[in-house]
């Protein structure tokens, strides 16, 4: 009885131990973001599954091997003892033998190991026959994500033996070539590193309702660094949803990249949410300003209260991602909540009264101190 409730508690822990493994790989591959790790993943774990089939397959062999021998039947294992003289370790050897043997069945390859009774010979068929009917399935499963695999990687070859055909053709100097082949494989790479919003179709089959839930989700945390947002929030929450979802675009640009530079109009908001970049008024007498994300999370503020030309050049010093508030998009969404035209209203007129007060500080990164007073109203 104790034996038995021993083997009914192991038959147990190896279920919940399969349960847990597959748990396990589920959250390996909802962590993979990157696809060509992903086909890799696939392949593994075809690999990982022949391996484990064939380790229960090579157990049985054994098994049925051994049950034959005490029966006094004619058995694989005592033909292997005749044949190599076993001795010593011989359970290493006989499972190697049986692992062997059950790779076999699943390959045009052959070992000298063969059935020597009906038991035996019905175990093997019954696995041929298993093997007949997923062995394809299998092989198939890793030559189409081999194939997968190596389509990513001559997409890229395809696109830059383009590139370096196009510069060569157009007479282009080879110096600049170089750099920009470098700047294009370097953003190339940054690009696989992250899906892109177009790229997942499934978001098309989205509500609207649910597609503004799910960017709001997203741009709402840095929306709320500014105290005019959070406000907007809690006098309507649809009205704060519909501008992520319609108002809002994310940006990623490259170290060295340019957002804008003096003389530009300014059609956006910039609202950092990583990276560091670099303000210059190009003016002699004014240096230029580090902008980090945790100093200034939004750049050209003016452009959502008035006409707005870029006063300097912002550059990026090293990869950066950033979300652009368009000023038509902002304005046509809050045109259509009456709390919300008004609170805005009365921000943009002592925003546009506080730039005017003070000139000399007026530039792309200028941010008003009513903003204090908005914080304080919030509480």
């Amino acid at each position: 009885g104790d034996h038995q409730t021993y083997l009914k508690a192991l038959r147990v822990v190896r279920l919940l131990r399969i349960v847990k493994t597959k748990r396990i790989l589920k959250l390996m591959e909802d962590r993979v973001t990157s696809e060509a790790s992903s086909t890799l993943l696939s392949i593994l774990k075809l690999f990982s599954g022949i391996l484990i089939l064939n380790h229960l397959i090579a157990c049985g062999w054994y098994w049925i091997g051994q049950i034959c021998r005490r029966a006094s039947l004619s058995n694989w294992i005592d033909q292997e003892y005749e044949a190599n003289a076993t001795q010593g370790g011989e359970l290493g050897y006989f499972y190697a033998t049986s692992f062997h043997w059950a790779l076999t069945q699943f390959t045009p390859a052959s070992i000298a190991v063969q059935p020597y009774n009906v038991w035996e010979r019905i175990y093997g068929i019954i696995v041929l026959l298993f093997a007949l009917a997923t062995v394809s399935t299998s092989v198939s499963g890793i030559t189409s994500a081999a194939v997968s695999l190596r389509s990513l990687t001559n997409a890229k070859s395809k696109q830059f033996w383009l590139l370096r055909r196009y510069l060569c053709e157009s007479g282009v100097p080879r110096e600049l070539a170089l750099r920009v082949q470098h700047y294009c494989d370097h953003a190339w790479n940054i690009r696989e590193g992250k899906i892109q919003e177009k790229q997942v179709e499934a978001l098309q089959l989205l509500s609207n309702t649910l597609r503004a839930e799910l960017r709001a989700a997203m741009y709402e945390p840095l929306l709320s660094l500014h105290p005019l947002f959070v406000l907007i929030g809690k006098l309507s929450p649809d009205t704060l949803r519909f501008i992520c979802d319609s108002g809002i675009s994310m940006n990623r640009y490259n170290q060295g990249d340019s957002l804008f530079t003096r003389g530009q109009s300014c059609s956006s908001m910039f609202i950092m949410k990583r990276g560091r970049m670099l303000y210059d008024l190009d003016d002699a007498e004014t240096p230029p300003e580090e902008v980090d994300m945790s100093a200034n999370h939004y750049v050209c503020e003016a452009v959502l209260w008035t006409a707005w030309t870029h006063l300097g050049s912002l550059h990026t010093l090293e990869d950066c991602t950033v979300l652009l508030l368009t000023a038509d998009g902002f304005s046509k969404v809050v045109q259509g909540c009456p709390e919300a035209r008004a609170e805005a209203g009365n921000y943009a007129r002592s925003f546009v009264v506080n730039i005017n007060r003070e000139k000399w500080k007026a530039t792309d990164l200028y941010q008003t101190p009513i903003v204090e007073g908005l914080w304080f109203k919030l509480i």
